[in-house]
């Protein structure tokens, strides 16, 4: 169908950024995107190469498009990393991830513009910040693939302006490296640009989506402590990887298990209610049973509010796939299992410190099939249920927290006059 385009995502937050702005772009040349199940002209597929099955699903999304008869664009992380994999498939263009933005330009304008909302992203919507990233973790092979580039403050508060008048509820700060973020121009760092943020949209939630641990300084901690304007969300995303110091070091992670541990409680004790959440990284080379047991103890000992569990897979072109990929399947499945299983009591003992209490959520669905369940997430990253009407989608509300889970809270619609538990109302 002419003037017509669908932009699928995979992978992280970054990508989504990316392709929100491919989709104003689309927009404003005049293109709408289809509903599903329609063939739109233009199929753009924005992919993840992290890991190998991320590579996999990336291709397989690219053949399904083709099928559709779409003219097809692929970009993102697998078009930087195996071009030809996508080229022999016969895409229309196969673009990379530095000139992605660009991709709408590369069709005929169709009309006027077309109205641009946040499409699915209509309430918690990811701004991206920074790219790139040059830590050199042994494993990782995205500094091959994205460029290090931060955005001007100036556009990121313009960006931010346009998003709340959009209607968006909440902003995620997404980059590689978003703890290393630094305005090109005028040389200020991430705690400036959350309080700039903070003032510029009042009404609307900023949150981290990842920072890493030598990124999260005191400045940090102070500013979601103490000058925190109301609107920062108590949530910080720091990844583990692993706890044991000898394969956090074959990993070039640069800290011990010790010093996260160490901060880790110091931003407990500093900060009130705060969610901390992490990623962990399962059978990578050098990971023994003994080393993956310092692992196991550590996520039951921390008490992370989430905690995302991945398999190792090797990377062509990284430093460990020198040293080969010896855990087999079987073991890091069960890995896997065990640490997710620890991730789960820990959530559900986060979560149970909720309950009783009044909490601001804010609402990004409703499912009338579920018995009329709204759904949202409050300011520490918790995913809320409670009954209610559509008309609620996108807006803050006041919630008494009955139920708690590893998965989230649930509970009742609260009278918005009687307040609520720390959470900002805005």
């Amino acid at each position: 169908m002419d003037g017509t385009y669908r932009i699928t995502t995979l992978g992280c937050k970054v990508n989504k950024a990316d392709s929100l702005v491919m989709e104003k772009g689309f927009c404003q040349r005049g293109y709408v995107p289809v509903p599903q199940g329609e063939t739109p002209e233009v199929w753009v597929v924005n992919t993840c190469a992290v890991t190998e099955e991320a590579f996999r699903k990336s291709k397989k999304e690219v053949k399904r498009a083709k099928k559709n008869g779409a003219r097809i664009v692929v970009t993102g992380c697998a078009v930087e990393m195996k071009p030809e994999a996508f080229e022999e498939i016969g895409v229309f263009y196969a673009v990379k991830n530095i000139h992605k933005e660009n991709i709408p330009s590369y069709f005929t304008t169709r009309g006027e513009r077309a109205d641009h909302a946040l499409a699915r992203e209509r309430t918690r919507v990811p701004l991206k910040i920074q790219d790139g990233c040059e830590r050199g973790c042994s494993y990782c092979v995205i500094p091959r693939l994205r460029q290090k580039a931060c955005l001007p403050m100036k556009n990121v508060l313009a960006r931010a302006r346009e998003l709340a008048q959009d209607g968006a509820g909440e902003i995620v700060l997404c980059g590689i490296d978003v703890g290393r973020y630094k305005d090109p121009e005028s040389g200020k760092g991430l705690e400036e640009l959350l309080l700039g943020l903070a003032e510029e949209v009042p009404d609307t939630w900023i949150r981290l989506s990842s920072i890493e641990l030598s990124e999260v300084s005191e400045g940090v901690i102070s500013l979601l402590a103490e000058r925190n304007p109301g609107n920062i969300c108590p949530h910080l995303h720091i990844p583990l990887q692993s706890a044991d110091n000898k394969v956090l070091s074959d990993m070039g992670r640069g800290y011990a298990g010790e010093e996260f541990f160490e901060k880790l409680s110091r931003i407990k004790r500093r900060i009130p209610d705060v969610a901390v959440s992490t990623d962990v990284m399962v059978g990578f080379p050098t990971e023994g049973k003994e080393e993956f047991l310092h692992t196991l103890d550590f996520l039951k000992e921390a008490g992370f509010s989430r905690t995302h569990v991945f398999k190792y897979s090797p990377r062509p072109g990284t430093k460990a796939e020198a040293f080969g990929d010896v855990v087999s399947p079987r073991e890091k499945s069960d890995r896997a299992r065990r640490a997710r299983e620890v991730a789960s009591s820990s959530a559900c003992d986060f979560h149970r410190g909720f309950v009783g209490r009044i909490i601001m959520v804010l609402m990004e669905s409703f499912c009338e099939e579920d018995g009329g369940v709204l759904r949202g997430r409050a300011m520490p990253y918790m995913q809320v249920g409670v009954r209610g009407c559509p008309e609620l989608v996108g807006k803050k509300v006041a919630v008494v927290i009955e139920e708690a889970s590893d998965s989230g809270l649930k509970g009742r619609l609260e009278d918005l006059t009687r307040g609520c538990n720390n959470f900002s109302g805005r």
